[in-house]
């Protein structure tokens, strides 16, 4: 049963930005750039999740509104107009707070209809909820509103034909990548997979983290493994919800076990490559891979691009005397050696560069010979 509130605002904190091509704030923008929102009856604090523009440039955002207490929340969403005012044709001046059926709920995912209708999916205590609203913030009544406790998805994606694809993982099992669909109105799609549910297993800490869809239909998701194995995979699926045996091997592609990579984002490029975002025990990590699952290996090393390398040289405060230059690479190779060991964050990045060598990143073991001429 579907239950919305439309409230006027008071007292939900949403802070929205606007920034100039330069990156100083836009004038132009609410008050020297900024907007501060508040909704009815969220006295116990707010925040937003997830953003998106529509096509006529009016901004939708979206989070939580803790209406009652840790144990009382519902999702709140805002429209603004491009000067980031508040759309007073969307809810109750601009806003809606609204429940999935829940006493715990929030909105953490936006997608735009091509017809105006907002499609919100947000997580509950053991699962996942998901609402539909009309143009004009007015609940979408031809759409089932979701509340699963079976399903946790991380994140949505529209599919051309309205259907709606949610990855992540299936609650109360051993774990795995799991994908699951909903038809235009809100219910399950049994031609999907198994009874609406497409999985492959990989450990009992693995979860979707992020899909995309591709032009053909297939589905590319990614997310990390989680212990004992960390380390992250990339996975994909044909349109029908089964593996794609095409891809990598046998629909799957595991990176970096062992290391504490995780992978958090994915997204197409338009030539077909593929690329994830994620972290290291260190850092962040970008990574590209061919549309066969292969890694790219014309992209930063082999495919990875350690952003964590830039971060750490660039904030490193160095203090080292050099010797004189001897010309003898042995000696050279000893002080080069010497100066990563007493420098903490140089040391982390040549545990990095040989962890890259057992990754088939066999260039950067020579990282540390080089270390005193970088500075």
């Amino acid at each position: 049963m579907k239950a919305l509130i439309l409230l006027p605002a008071a007292f939900l904190l949403m802070n929205r930005y606007a920034f100039s091509q330069d990156g100083s704030l836009d004038s132009t923008f609410g008050v020297n750039g900024k907007v501060t929102t508040y909704l009815d009856y969220a006295w116990f604090g707010s925040a937003i999740y997830a953003m998106a523009v529509q096509p006529d440039g009016k901004i939708v955002a979206a989070g939580i509104a803790d209406v009652s207490g840790p144990l009382t929340t519902a999702y709140g969403c805002v429209r603004y107009n491009l000067n980031g005012s508040p759309d007073s044709t969307f809810g109750e001046n601009g806003q809606v707070i609204g429940f999935y059926g829940t006493n715990f709920q929030d909105a953490d995912a936006i997608l735009l209809q091509p017809d105006g209708k907002i499609v919100l999916k947000g997580l509950t205590v053991y699962g996942f909820g998901m609402d539909r609203l009309n143009m004009d913030g007015s609940a979408n009544n031809s759409f089932n509103t979701i509340l699963t406790e079976d399903f946790r998805a991380n994140s949505i994606a529209l599919e051309p034909d309205g259907k709606i694809i949610g990855g992540g993982s299936v609650e109360g099992t051993t774990g795995g990548f799991s994908l699951i669909r909903y038809n235009i109105v809100g219910i399950i799609d049994s031609s999907f997979g198994i009874n609406g549910i497409g999985s492959t297993l990989l450990n009992s800490y693995s979860s979707i983290s992020s899909i995309a869809l591709q032009p053909d239909g297939k589905i590319v998701a990614t997310g990390s493994l989680g212990s004992p194995d960390y380390g992250f995979a990339l996975v994909r699926f044909l349109a029908n919800g089964s593996l794609d045996s095409s891809f990598g091997t046998n629909g799957l592609v595991i990176s970096g076990i062992g290391s504490y990579f995780y992978s958090n984002l994915v997204s197409l490029q338009p030539d077909g490559k593929i690329i994830t975002v994620g972290q290291s025990d260190i850092g962040s990590l970008l990574s590209r891979y061919n549309s066969n699952g292969t890694i790219d290996s014309s992209f930063g090393i082999n495919g990875l691009s350690f952003l964590a390398v830039i971060a750490s040289l660039l904030s490193l405060n160095v203090h080292y005397i050099p010797r004189p230059n001897t010309g003898d690479m042995k000696s050279e190779m000893r002080e080069g050696l010497s100066f990563v060991w007493h420098q903490e964050g140089l040391r982390s990045l040549t545990l990095l560069a040989f962890s890259c060598t057992f990754l088939g990143m066999q260039m950067t073991a020579f990282f540390a010979a080089f270390a005193k001429n970088i500075f």
